[in-house]
C-alpha cells in the first residue's frame, strides 16, 4: 500500500488571482523602508504578472488563468530591489487577498459581512508564485541564439530570447522591449507587462506582528534590464546554442512500478475525524488526484482529526493504524 501526504502535492510554483478588471491598479499600504524609495521611480514601473497554467493539479482555488501586480522598492543608490506584490482573487462567495510588503505576507479570506481574517504567511508567498524569486532569477538570463530556440520549438521572432531557472523550472524568457516580456515553461506562461502608472503605496493589512520572508535583490544589468524594458542599456552576452534544452510538450504520468492500493493522509486543520477511509476527499485535495497518481490501483482518503489532535499524539496514531492503514 502506498501512503502519501499532502506534502507530496505541493506544486513548486502553485499560484492564484482570478482575472478581472486589469486596468484597475489598487492601493498599496505605506511601510517604512530604511534606505529604500517609496516614491514612483521612473526607471523601474511597477509590473502586472498574468500567470497562466498549463496542469490542472498545480491550479488554485480552480483558478488556472491571474493576476498579480507588483511595485517596486529600489534602494537609493538604485542597485538593489524589492518587489511590494498584491493579488485578490475570489472563490464562490470568499474573497481572497495576499499582500507582500517590506518582505513580510499577509493573506486574508472574508465571506460575505463577515469580518477579514489576517494570517502571516510563513514564505514569501505561501501558496502563490514567488515574484521576488522570479526577479533574482532574472539576473541569470543566459542569451540564447534563434537557431538554437527553433530547434526547440521556441519561437521570440520580435525580441531577444534568454534562459533562466526558477526554482528548477526552466523558462524561455522572450524581451520584447518596452511594453512587456513573456516567460514559458511546459508547465505555466507568465507574461510581465510594465504599467504606465505606478501602483499607491500600500498598507499592511494587520497590525499583528509578522516575520520578514524576503530581503532585495542586488539586480544585475541583464536583470534590471529586463524589470525595465530597457534592453539596449545591455550588450550582447554570448550566446548558448546546444544549452537551450528543455521540452514543450505536456509530460506525462506513467508508473514504473507494480500499481497498489493508496491511502492518503491529509495534514493539519481538519477539525472532524471520520471513522473510515473515504471514496474521495475533493474538499481537502481536489478533484485532481485520480489523473495524477497512475502507481494506485485504488485510493482511499483518511480524514483525521488534526485540529485538535498532535500527529505525534498516540491516540491519533494508534487510531490511524487500526481503521485507515489495515
Amino acid at each position: 500500500m502506498l501512503v502519501a501526504t499532502s506534502a507530496f502535492l505541493l506544486a513548486t510554483l502553485a499560484t492564484a488571482v482570478a482575472t478581472g478588471d486589469q486596468d484597475r491598479i489598487p492601493k498599496t499600504p505605506h511601510h517604512p523602508q530604511q534606505n529604500f524609495q517609496n516614491e514612483k521611480t521612473p526607471d523601474w514601473p511597477s509590473l502586472r504578472f498574468r500567470f497562466r497554467l498549463k496542469r490542472k493539479s498545480t491550479n488554485v482555488y480552480g483558478h488556472h488563468e491571474f493576476d498579480m501586480l507588483a511595485k517596486p522598492v529600489v534602494s537609493e543608490d538604485g542597485v538593489s530591489v524589492l518587489y511590494d506584490v498584491f493579488a485578490t482573487f475570489k472563490q464562490g462567495t470568499t474573497m481572497y487577498n495576499y499582500t507582500l510588503i517590506d518582505g513580510v505576507g499577509y493573506s486574508s479570506s472574508s465571506s460575505g459581512t463577515t469580518a477579514p481574517l489576517t494570517a502571516c504567511l510563513e514564505s514569501e508567498s505561501g501558496s502563490l508564485p514567488p515574484i521576488n524569486s522570479i526577479m533574482a532569477a532574472l539576473n541569470e538570463a543566459t542569451l540564447v541564439s534563434s537557431d538554437s530556440a527553433i530547434d526547440h520549438g521556441v519561437q521570440c521572432s520580435t525580441g531577444r530570447l534568454y534562459k533562466v531557472s526558477v526554482k528548477d523550472i526552466e523558462f524561455a524568457v522572450c524581451a520584447t522591449g518596452s511594453s512587456s516580456f513573456t516567460m514559458r515553461s511546459s508547465d505555466m506562461d507568465i507574461e510581465v507587462v510594465y504599467l504606465a502608472a505606478s501602483m499607491e503605496v500600500i498598507e499592511s493589512p494587520s497590525e499583528r506582528e509578522c516575520p520578514k520572508t524576503i530581503v532585495p535583490s542586488v539586480m544585475t544589468s541583464v536583470g534590471q534590464a529586463l524589470l525595465t524594458g530597457k534592453l539596449d542599456a545591455v550588450r550582447d552576452t554570448r550566446m548558448l546554442k546546444a544549452a537551450f534544452d528543455f521540452s514543450w510538450g505536456d509530460s506525462t504520468c506513467s508508473c514504473k512500478s507494480t500499481p497498489r492500493p493508496c491511502i492518503f493522509i491529509h495534514g493539519l486543520g481538519i477539525k472532524q475525524g471520520l471513522p473510515q477511509n473515504q471514496n474521495s476527499f475533493e474538499d481537502y485535495w481536489g478533484d485532481y488526484l485520480p489523473e495524477h497518481a497512475p502507481c494506485c490501483s485504488s485510493m482511499k482518503f483518511a480524514v483525521l482529526d488534526t485540529e485538535h489532535y498532535a500527529w505525534t499524539d498516540a491516540a491519533l496514531q494508534r487510531k490511524s493504524v487500526i481503521e485507515y492503514l489495515q
